[in-house]
Formats: structure tokens, C-alpha cells, sequence
């Protein structure tokens, strides 16, 4: 790398409050010279006609093509920034720093995509004899907005003959997928170096920290340190104001007389090193180091451990447990409640459960609900976050058969008592299990406001669909009142034109094939909190992320995509609906292919095998696959044949 004039360095704050870390100068950090507006080219090429003029600090193994400096496009300092074809070899330079054992170098950038951008590589590298040798790197996935990558590398995992080497940084466009036809943005580039390390309270930021607390730092070479410590404050405080405690000594630790506060006090503290200097005046280099934080313990009782949710099968005992530590003896109450509001007024406290553990013996549906646990010392109280219980089961099953057909209505054959209400008195036909409901205009059916997931927080739908192939936006079952997040949970559907099988909330879609017309296909959904699936005849078809939407009690509808008292039902179903089941609770791959299996006698393939092997593709590696690879045994593409 030839010699460049420094025209721009960078001494860089890195934490609120104070000085992180010694900044190393970093020439034209922000890639504001030259400032002759666009360049290509890195050491003056002047690549397609733009100015042949050297970029100082940075420089290229080779002439980009594409890469360079620009204004207009994201610049996160001052107006210009770099960029960087995916194509073009990477952009480096060599600072002042060498390699020093014991400390810490970081290194941070600014990076985004300008135009189809994935990734940008950051090395931290060390020169030896002109050979770069790289010392750490990380591969930094990048958007369409800027966002901050840091590169952290300790010198002390450098090779020994590293040491007293020049350091120097580079970045590399790594995206692969567009060929030459992607760029990244990089600026303010920043490096710096720790000469101390964090020993105790560790790590930075801890809370709960025991008042006897000593302070622990590592310095460099053990040099000599200043100590600075300010607090306590009871909230955050990002603007600490510092008081030096020690001065120049070669310590590694400080223990305050009186012990810090207790009661959730916040303490600020810094270590700065002072680095022997064995030229000119030999007067000491003064490295700042990062300003740490902790919180000490607080006088109420602390909750290291939440329950969690407890979803069970009837008759077993479902059991929540919290972890807490306190400073003085502690005692437990747990609550029931009717909706996931901590109310002690209003929920019920439960007799004789005054223990860091709940136990529900022999669970029933009737003991569904939220539950939470008060923690009290004599400082306070502090409650842990609300869980639910739920007994795993069918919670509607509609065969819709005309023998289950009474009343008027689509009966509910789990037990649950979930009848559906058709809009009109419906035609039934043949279906899969016995008879079908063609929907149409009579069929669909109001179920209710009832939130299947209420406290499972999962869900599985299955259901045999006939679709008579017109087209158009179809329901097969929802629960919503209109689209939009406020009006609806989920939506199970057919798409309009693409006749794919979708399943939905306002902001996310998981879409499986098209579904076929004039014959029955099993559909089947589950969801577990927050991936879908979707199985189509016991096979699974599609996976994706959804996320509910917010009205857990919008109306349910078989056989439409929304039902609400303005305008009725909408977008019902072009077909019949056969055996719609609706569970609390994920069903795994071989159950589904279980309800396929049970009602059509045949065995989806859903197991992982030899498929590479199966020549007919029938799911099976046998003698037929045998055969047909035998007859095509010693053929050749080679030539001459």
C-alpha cells in the first residue's frame, strides 16, 4: 500500500458518559476526501471517467470496477461514503497501531445494502513483510438501512508473531447471489483499543450485584491505572459524573469500606491505563478505558426463574414453578384469574398454595385459566409474569354428516357443546366421511366467538375440502370479523386466481399448492405459537412465520372468510366441507397423516428415506427401483460412445 497523506483521523467516544477506549486513528474515516464528488477507483484510476484522484487511507489489490466513493446514498457522516461491488476486490488500509498483547481491538463500521447488498465481510488483519495475515473477521448480513457491525479481537489470541506487526482493517463485499450486480455502503469507520479488562461485576451492566461487591480489573502489562467510580443513582444515569478513587498505581481491584448500597443502585466506574513510554520525555500514555456499570441487589425478593405456560393432558398434574431470591425470608401466594390481569381484588388467591411450586393433581378442563404467584418479603412484593394451563384436546369436531345435523344446526360431536349455526338449511352429498355440506350461500356456518387457543396459545384445523373450481377469494374457515389486525385472528383460505391454499393473519401469509378441482383434498393447519404449517392430503406443503391478530374473540366461521352483523358472511366457500376438527394443540406430522390415512386408506409418504434411490417415485427403494436402474446399467454419456 503506498503512502497516503492523512487528511481525516477519527477519535471516537464509544459509551455515553465517557471515553470506551484509546481510539486509533483511522485515516478518512467517513470518506469525505477527496471531495470532487463521485470516484471509481481507489489510488486515483479514475475507472468510466471519474476523477483521477487518490482516495486518501484506503486502497485495492487491483482496479474495481464499480467501487469507490459517492454522494446520495445513505451517508451515515458528513455526505459521502464508500461502496463496494460484489465483483470488485476488497478495500483495505494499515493504521499506526501494532499488535500489543493483552489488548483488546474493535472495530466498527457502518454498513448497508445500495443495491441488492447481503453481506460485508470485516477483517481486522496484521502486516508482515507487505503479506496480509488476517487476525479475526466476521461476516456482517446487511438491509436497505444503515446499521452498525463491530469486530472485537483480543491480541492476546493472535500468533506470537504478531506481536509489534502493523494492524490494519478491510471490507469486502461477499454477496454472491447477483452476480456482479450488487452493492454495499460502508462508512464511519472506527477502531479502537481496550488496555483493560472487565473482571468483576462482570459482565458489564450485571444487576443484582451484592453489596460486598469488590471491584477487579486486568490492565495490560499491569501497568499503572487511574480508578474513577461514581453512584449511587437510583435510575440510569447516562451522563455519570466521575470521582477518582485511585491514581497511578499498579492496582487490580478496589473494595469500598461501607460496602454499595443496597435497594437497585446504580454504579458507574472506569479504569484508565497508563501505558510506559520509553522515548522522548518518557512521559506515560494515558489509555481511557470503557466506563462499566452495575446494579446492586435490590431489598425486595428477586425472581431469577418464571413459570412457564403448562398445556397437559387431562388427569395428569401440571405443575408451575418460580425461582426467587430474597434478602429476608420470603413468602409465596398463588393466584388464579379469569383474564392474564394481575388484580389481587378481583382473582382468586388459592388456599394452601403458598409455595415456590404449584401442583394441580388430576387437571381438568374446569381448571383451565391464568395463574401468577406473589413473591413478598418485608421490603415488598414482586409478582412473576401470568401462565397459563390448558388440557390438550379436540375442542370442536363437526363431521358434518345430515345424521349430525339437529336442530337446525351443525352439531359438535367432541363434547365440547360447539354447535355451528348454518345460514340456511344446507344440502349435504357425499363426502369423505360419510356425507359433505355444500356451502355456497346456505351452507357456512356461524360457530361462535370462542378463542380455541385462549390458553394453549396453539392450534391445529383440519378439514376435507371439494372445490367446484370457480375461482375468487374463499373461506374454508376463519376467525374474523373484517380484515384488519383489530377484527381478526386467523384465516384459513383460498386464494383468488392462484387457488392456493393459504393461511393468514393481517401482515403474514403462509400459501401452500393450488388446491384441485372436483375432488376432496384434506387440509390440515397447526400452529404452535408462531410457525404454521400447512399439510395437504397428510404431507406437509408449506412453513412460515404468522402472527395473530388481535381479537380473540372475532366471530368463527366454517365454510366463509369473515362473518360480522353488517354484512353477514363473505367470501364463502365455491364447494363442500367434510369433517372439520379444530384442536388446542399442535399435531404432529404423524398424527395428520394419521386423519388422512384413517379416512382414505392410503399411506402418505412422510418419513425422510433413500428418495435419490426411488427411480418410480413411489416412496418405496425395492426391486422395482433395482430394475429400473439395472436397465439403464454401464449406459454413458460419454463420447465417443
Amino acid at each position: 500500500m503506498k503512502n497516503k497523506i492523512l487528511l481525516a483521523t477519527l477519535l471516537v467516544c464509544l459509551c455515553a458518559g465517557g471515553l470506551q477506549a484509546s481510539p486509533i486513528p483511522v485515516t478518512n474515516y467517513s470518506f469525505e476526501e477527496p471531495g470532487v464528488g463521485k470516484i471509481k477507483g481507489w489510488d486515483g484510476e479514475g475507472v468510466d471517467g471519474t476523477p483521477a484522484v487518490d482516495i486518501p487511507g484506503w486502497t485495492s489489490d487491483s482496479t474495481p470496477t464499480d467501487s469507490g466513493v459517492e454522494t446520495g446514498f445513505g451517508a451515515t457522516d458528513g455526505e459521502y461514503n464508500a461502496f463496494l461491488r460484489s465483483t470488485d476486490p476488497a478495500v483495505w488500509q494499515v493504521t499506526e497501531a501494532t499488535v500489543t498483547p493483552g489488548v483488546t481491538y474493535v472495530l466498527t463500521a457502518d454498513l448497508w445494502s445500495t443495491w441488492q447488498g447481503e453481506f460485508v465481510e470485516m477483517v481486522l488483519f496484521y502486516q508482515d513483510d507487505g503479506t496480509r495475515i488476517a487476525l479475526a473477521s466476521v461476516e456482517v448480513p446487511v438491509t436497505g438501512d444503515p446499521a452498525t457491525a463491530t469486530l472485537v479481537f483480543s491480541a492476546d489470541d493472535a500468533p506470537a508473531e504478531a506481536a509489534g506487526k502493523p494492524i490494519g482493517i478491510l471490507f469486502d463485499n461477499t454477496t454472491t447471489a447477483y452476480g456482479d450486480s450488487s452493492w454495499t455502503g460502508i462508512d464511519y469507520v472506527r477502531l479502537s483499543a481496550q488496555y483493560v479488562t472487565l473482571i468483576n461485576p462482570a459482565p458489564d451492566g450485571i444487576e443484582f450485584v451484592p453489596t460486598e461487591t469488590s471491584l477487579e480489573w486486568l490492565a495490560v502489562g499491569g501497568w499503572p491505572v487511574d480508578v474513577y467510580l461514581s453512584g449511587p443513582y437510583t435510575e440510569p444515569n447516562e451522563a455519570p459524573i466521575l470521582n477518582q478513587i485511585i491514581f497511578n498505581e499498579a492496582a487490580t481491584g478496589y473494595t469500598p469500606e461501607e460496602g454499595f448500597e443496597i435497594g437497585g443502585k446504580w454504579y458507574y466506574w472506569r479504569v484508565d491505563v497508563y501505558e510506559p513510554n520509553e522515548v522522548g520525555e518518557q512521559i506515560p500514555v494515558l489509555h481511557p478505558g470503557p466506563v462499566w456499570h452495575f446494579r446492586t441487589v435490590e431489598r425486595i425478593p428477586r425472581i431469577t426463574q418464571q413459570p412457564v405456560n403448562a398445556l397437559v393432558e387431562a388427569g395428569q398434574t401440571a405443575l408451575f414453578e418460580v425461582v426467587a431470591s430474597s434478602l429476608t425470608e420470603e413468602e409465596y401466594q398463588w393466584y388464579r384469574s379469569d383474564d392474564a390481569i394481575i388484580d389481587e381484588e378481583t382473582d382468586e388467591a388459592l388456599a394452601g398454595r403458598q409455595s415456590p411450586v404449584l401442583e394441580i393433581a388430576d387437571t381438568q378442563i374446569a381448571d383451565e385459566g391464568y395463574y401468577y404467584c406473589r413473591i413478598e418479603n418485608t421490603a415488598g412484593a414482586v409478582y412473576t409474569q401470568v401462565v397459563t394451563l390448558a388440557v390438550r384436546r379436540t375442542m370442536a369436531h363437526w363431521t358434518l354428516d345430515e345424521a349430525d345435523y339437529a336442530d337446525g344446526r351443525y352439531l359438535d360431536v367432541s363434547g365440547e357443546g360447539r354447535h355451528a349455526d348454518p345460514n340456511g338449511t344446507p344440502t349435504f352429498d357425499e363426502g369423505v366421511l360419510g356425507e359433505g355440506a355444500l356451502i355456497y350461500g346456505d351452507g357456512w356456518a356461524d360457530a361462535g366467538t370462542w378463542d380455541p387457543s385462549q390458553y394453549s396459545g396453539q392450534l391445529t384445523l383440519s378439514l376435507w375440502a371439494k372445490w367446484d373450481g370457480v375461482s375468487g377469494w374463499q373461506g374454508l374457515i376463519a376467525k374474523r370479523n373484517a380484515f384488519e389486525v383489530e377484527e381478526m385472528l386467523w384465516l384459513l383460505e383460498i386464494a383468488s386466481g392462484s387457488n392456493a391454499v393459504e393461511f393468514k393473519s393481517t401482515t403474514q401469509t403462509v400459501g401452500s399448492p393450488a388446491i384441485p378441482a372436483d375432488q376432496w383434498e384434506h387440509v390440515a393447519v397447526t400452529f404452535d405459537g408462531q410457525t404454521a404449517i400447512i399439510y395437504r392430503n397428510g404431507v406437509q406443503a408449506a412453513q412460515g412465520t404468522v402472527v395473530f391478530g388481535q381479537k380473540t374473540d372475532a366471530n368463527m366461521v366454517i365454510g366463509a372468510a369473515e362473518l360480522n352483523e353488517q354484512t353477514g358472511a363473505a367470501w364463502t366457500f365455491n364447494g363442500a366441507l367434510d369433517d372439520v376438527r379444530i384442536y388446542n394443540y399442535v399435531l404432529d406430522f404423524e398424527a395428520v397423516a394419521e386423519l388422512y390415512y384413517a379416512a382414505t386408506g392410503d399411506s402418505p409418504c412422510v418419513y425422510s428415506y433413500a428418495d435419490h434411490l426411488d427411480f418410480n417415485a413411489d416412496c418405496v427403494v425395492d426391486l422395482l427401483d433395482f430394475a429400473e436402474m439395472a436397465s439403464q446399467w454401464l449406459d454413458t454419456g460419454r463420447y465417443p460412445r
